[in-house]
């Protein structure tokens, strides 16, 4: 990815709502070649979904992580939950808006019934490329791994604590936490969820929550405020199945 674009950056905003499958995958990568055709520097992609197919994120994640000419922001104007989560946190930079939620990518079944509970091996086993990709995006972006970790595995927990002579803060997992505030230097961070994931749920954080924890870089109402805010250059508009419009 390149550095965070300054103002008049060429930008290209790539719509993606609904579920993520084969076809959206395929979109979004046509989407973005147009992007590299326009000259685009900057690609926002506006991302309202509840998930989808692990295999076609996967897919969308790595490409993402691969544009080293772009700089990718997301937004998310209302959801990114599982499929939705991965692709987010595979872009250079989250930005959410005011009423928009982040996370819950655990693992799941469909079956001839309907949603069907996966045991243990199974579900590590369909856990393990989700928590490489999460851990690998965050290193690269430079969010907490415990986080993303969070997103994913149920059993983790996670708390947020902070020194009280330096001020400096960190995620740390249930036996570091009880290590640290031991020590009696260490306290759970002032007015902050304790813990922040309990072993009972996957972690799903708000627009200032994400921000809050270093997920996402700021909150605003819409796209059209984002590229206004940063005077970014709107060269493309691409939605798909929805016609394109290039300006």
């Amino acid at each position: 990815a390149i550095s965070s674009p300054s103002a008049g950056s060429p930008t290209v905003i790539i719509h993606v709502q609904g579920e993520i499958d084969d076809y959206r995958r395929d979109q979004i990568f046509k989407h973005f070649d147009q992007a590299h055709e326009l000259g685009a520097k900057t690609v926002i992609l506006d991302l309202d979904t509840y998930g989808g197919m692990v295999t076609s994120a996967l897919d969308i994640s790595r490409f993402i992580k691969r544009q080293d000419d772009l700089h990718v922001i997301v937004f998310v104007q209302d959801k990114a939950i599982s499929a939705g989560a991965m692709i987010s946190m595979a872009c250079d930079e989250i930005v959410m808006s005011h009423s928009s939620v982040l996370g819950d990518c655990a693992p799941i079944q469909l079956g001839f019934s309907g949603w069907e509970t996966m045991g243990e091996a199974e579900r590590a086993k369909a856990q393990s490329p989700i928590l490489n990709d999460f851990d690998e995006s965050a290193r690269r972006n430079h969010r907490d791994p415990l986080l993303a970790a969070g997103m994913v595995d149920v059993s983790r927990v996670i708390y947020w604590v902070q020194n009280k002579a330096s001020g400096e803060k960190r995620f740390v997992d249930d036996k570091t936490h009880t290590d640290l505030l031991a020590t009696k230097d260490w306290i759970d961070v002032p007015g902050a969820r304790v813990p922040v994931k309990d072993s009972q749920a996957i972690l799903t954080v708000d627009g200032q929550q994400a921000v809050q924890y270093g997920l996402a870089s700021e909150q605003v109402d819409s796209v059209s405020a984002l590229v206004a805010a940063r005077g970014y250059k709107v060269i493309g508009d691409l939605s798909p199945g929805l016609g394109e419009q290039l300006v």
